[in-house]
């Protein structure tokens, strides 16, 4: 058999969480490091989220941050956190009860060696209800969890076709 090693599926968190800080492009919501943080924004509870880089649904996560939260992180465990802009999601669904739904879809693409272009591999629309969207967030409601996207014509996998 011809196999390549994969990773294993922590490398997740070094891309997604840890490399917000570094991404600058305006569909981004701006992050920085706590150890780099040089102070606290006036605005903190209403505009950022504190969010620890290596965690799992949600879990650490401070949507309404207040100074001393960010005081309380020791300074050596700074740089596994991060101080976030807020991402204002619309209830874009109405569920079965009348309730706002919101929505987040993301999309996980591979490039093959042999490929100039990207290959979309994999979807997930997530459903929320609560603050944010994670398990720790939705526990007391309902038409929450996660989905995926279908497309009707096509080849669903190219970037060209969309």
């Amino acid at each position: 058999m011809e196999v390549e090693w994969e990773p294993h599926p922590n490398w997740y968190w070094v891309w997604s969480k840890f490399s917000i800080p570094f991404l600058d492009h305006p569909a981004v919501p701006k992050a920085t490091f706590l150890s780099g943080l040089s102070e606290i924004p006036a605005d903190l509870s209403r505009r950022y989220v504190l969010k620890p880089l290596f965690s799992f649904a949600g879990g650490g996560v401070n949507v309404e941050p207040r100074p001393e939260d960010i005081e309380n992180i020791p300074p050596s465990e700074r740089d596994a956190w991060c101080l976030q802009e807020k991402i204002e999601y619309e209830p874009a669904l109405r569920s079965v009860d009348g309730g706002g739904v919101k929505v987040e879809i993301r999309l996980m693409f591979l490039r093959p060696d042999d490929e100039i272009s990207p290959v979309l591999t994999q979807n997930l629309c997530r459903l929320s209800r609560g603050k944010m969207l994670g398990v720790d967030f939705n526990k007391s409601f309902t038409w929450v969890g996660s989905s995926v996207g279908l497309w009707p014509l096509g080849d669903p996998y190219r970037i060209e076709d969309r």
